[in-house]
């Protein structure tokens, strides 16, 4: 048993007796990603949890990383370059199919934000028992049904690992167009009872909460809410002001800044490699506030390439950023 610091009040089974073999699948859709960049190019790359595999890849050196998608022809040959990467990878949860995935076409705003049209809807994926295994899921919703309820709560009853949530397109509907639309999920709480830390940016919190979040103490009184679902840790990203941090049952939150980036070229990834280098930094040093200053800054590092080539220069480009940005406390919200 490998315990986390009394801190942060989540105990993890690891696969051996050491820290420093982590056993991490992620758990989600793949996608044909079309991006069109703040610089008015159009890349095309894998997209979905190919960041969070990809920043990975980056910086686990020991370990497993178990990748839960379906693999189409359409993105054959971009994923064999993202998992040709790193020799940790085990293929024991990928579906193959001569059916295409689906395709996301992402514009990038100057404010941070972008619009999404997806080409299509694809199937749940199953919780198998080669999950059961790991020391740790980054669920993260990339269609929104990826995971379908029922499942993900029969599961959790008979996992002892911890279940890392990206909530991302559970805030998300279809309109008649395939164009994303942020929305009310009426079901959020019975989906962050099944996890131990959850994860969504302030639009996604938003759509929880049922008004705008205009200023970081009404999303400090948000975070309650977030807690009594279940979840004992909760991150919110806030793009360049960086993201906050809340540690429940005691109920201390933690400011990190965003690290100002001299030429942002895509921002698409970014939370996506926020959540995955957490998770990492959390299962190695048990503490989740040194963890978040490292995947904060991780994060930046993202926001200056497009696609997931770039990982693979992550950790040369991550020096170049300087040391992390420190945390720092807040005034918490009643108990």
């Amino acid at each position: 048993m490998f315990s986390m610091e009394t801190t942060d009040y989540i105990r993890v089974v690891m696969s051996t007796n050491s820290p420093n073999y982590p056993v991490i699948a992620v758990v989600g859709h793949l996608v044909k990603d079309e991006i069109k960049t703040l610089d008015g190019k159009t890349c095309v790359s894998l997209g979905g949890t190919a960041y969070n595999l990809a920043a990975l890849s980056a910086i686990q050196k020991t370990g497993k990383i178990y990748p839960v998608c379906r693999l189409g022809i359409d993105v054959k040959i971009l994923s064999e370059k993202l998992f040709g990467s790193s020799p940790l990878f085990d293929f024991a949860g990928v579906i193959y199919s001569r059916r295409p995935n689906a395709a996301h076409y992402l514009t990038c705003r100057a404010d941070g934000g972008r619009d999404e049209r997806n080409s299509g809807k694809q199937a749940p994926l199953a919780l198998g028992s080669v999950l059961e295994k790991c020391d740790a899921i980054l669920l993260n919703f990339i269609s929104g049904n990826d995971v379908k309820l029922k499942e993900l709560h029969s599961f959790k009853k008979r996992y002892k690992g911890l279940i890392y949530c990206d909530y991302h397109s559970l805030s998300l509907g279809f309109d008649s167009n395939k164009r994303r639309y942020l929305r009310y999920h009426p079901r959020w709480r019975d989906y962050l009872a099944a996890v131990d830390i959850i994860q969504m940016n302030q639009n996604e919190l938003a759509t929880i909460i049922g008004k705008p979040l205009d200023s970081r103490r009404a999303v400090i009184d948000a975070f309650s809410m977030l807690h009594e679902a279940g979840p004992r840790i909760a991150i919110i990203t806030a793009g360049r002001d960086g993201a906050i941090l809340s540690l429940c049952p005691e109920g201390r939150i933690y400011h990190i800044a965003g690290i100002p980036v001299s030429k942002e070229i895509d921002p698409t990834g970014c939370g996506d490699t926020l959540s995955a280098t957490f998770l990492y930094q959390y299962l190695i040093l048990g503490n989740s506030i040194k963890a978040l200053e490292i995947a904060n800054q991780h994060a930046a590092v993202k926001a200056t390439f497009s696609g997931i080539e770039g990982f693979v220069q992550l950790n040369e480009l991550v020096t170049q950023f300087g040391p992390p940005r420190k945390a720092e406390k807040l005034l918490a919200f009643p108990l």
